[in-house]
């Protein structure tokens, strides 16, 4: 996977952590634990997510740039760019403008093309079937 481009701030969620909640940041996110909630950037203009082999989000995830190599139940929103690298393992739909996919990634959903470069609109309210979200993701 690329580097993450340089941003102001830098968040990480480290290996052995859990965080149970939504999440919203400015900057950068890098997952290495878990996290049982929503990713929202407030930034729109410079921030993106990364999922590194090994963690995981139950939840969905909406950033400009959105970078995966590990597991994700829930939707992705990503108005620039999403890229799976061959670990990425996705339960729900991917909104896209550019999408770069290597092999062996897995994506159990739909894969949804945006044309415009603005962001993206907010996920829609789910129903009380999505509230409760298993805490484990299938392989």
């Amino acid at each position: 996977m690329r580097k993450q481009k340089t941003a102001s701030h830098i968040t990480l969620i480290a290996q052995g952590t859990e965080i149970k909640g939504d999440i919203e940041f400015s900057g950068a996110v890098q997952i290495e634990g878990k996290v049982k909630g929503s990713l929202r950037a407030t930034n729109a203009d410079n921030a993106s997510v990364m999922i590194v082999q090994g963690a995981e989000v139950v939840g969905d995830i909406t950033a400009p740039e959105v970078m995966i190599n590990g597991q994700v139940r829930g939707d992705v929103y990503a108005s620039i760019r999403v890229e799976l690298a061959p670990d990425a393992r996705i339960e729900g739909d991917v909104r896209y403008r550019m999408l770069e996919m290597l092999g062996g990634a897995q994506i159990n959903g739909a894969l949804i093309h945006e044309e415009h470069q603005g962001q993206l609109p907010a996920p829609a309210a789910k129903g009380n079937d999505d509230a409760e979200k298993d805490d484990t993701i299938a392989e």
